[in-house]
């Protein structure tokens, strides 16, 4: 996913989840339940979804990493950037 459009996602949610404290907070008779509590669920859940696309994409660049750090010869496994330089053979 794109950096510009995860920290825009998570703008929203921040914006959403904050704003609707603030709803909450202000004390405006109906409009202060009915919109606050509306937003801060909304916000919650956006949330969670921008924070686990979030770690989904960092696990899986961490993975394609080491996997493409490893080489495997006759059984052994050999990190591409290891210090230790090993002849086979």
């Amino acid at each position: 996913m794109n950096l510009t459009l995860m920290i825009l996602s998570t703008v929203i949610s921040l914006t959403l989840f904050v704003g609707g404290i603030i709803l909450l907070l202000s004390q405006i008779s109906f409009w202060s339940l009915f919109l606050g509590i509306a937003a801060t669920q909304i916000g919650i859940v956006f949330l969670i979804f921008s924070y686990e696309k979030l770690s989904r994409n960092y696990v899986n660049n961490a993975f394609q990493t080491h996997i493409e750090d490893i080489e495997t010869t006759d059984l052994v496994r050999i990190p591409k950037k290891s210090p230790l330089k090993l002849k086979i053979g």
